[in-house]
């Protein structure tokens, strides 16, 4: 399962994104990215599932995303931050590969769109949380 990164490494502070350092013997200081900050929180979208459904979504989300999908800051989107746009497409991305050319894979050999649903009613449960 993915990790957040550490409060206090230069990754949780700086991001990664875009940037290669390179390093020589004899160069000067490198320059740093400004700080991140977290991107703000959308109005959460309406809350989904039942009970049953949101404890059934935590667990498919821990077996099949949260190994790469961390909450928090981390190598990959934490999903609890989506936009709305993504919201919209969330079934899209997950089971028909919407977004495979940014590396995200298709999953619909894997889950169901009804597990699918679980899994996004957890995480619309997760965002309500977060706010």
């Amino acid at each position: 399962m993915a990790l957040p990164f550490p409060k206090d490494s230069a990754a949780y502070r700086y991001g990664n994104e875009g940037r290669i350092v390179t390093f020589r013997l004899d160069g000067g200081a490198t320059p740093k990215p400004p700080p991140l900050s977290e991107p703000p929180l959308t109005p959460p979208p309406p809350r989904e599932g039942s009970a049953a459904q949101i404890a059934q979504g935590e667990v498919l989300y821990t077996r099949y995303c949260g190994r790469c999908h961390a909450f928090g800051r981390g190598l990959l989107p934490d999903l609890r931050r989506m936009s709305p746009a993504t919201q919209q497409i969330f079934y899209e991305i997950v089971l028909n590969g919407a977004y495979s050319a940014k590396g995200m894979a298709r999953w619909d050999d894997v889950i169901s769109h009804g597990d699918a649903q679980a899994i996004h009613a957890y995480l619309v449960d997760q965002i309500w949380q977060l706010n």
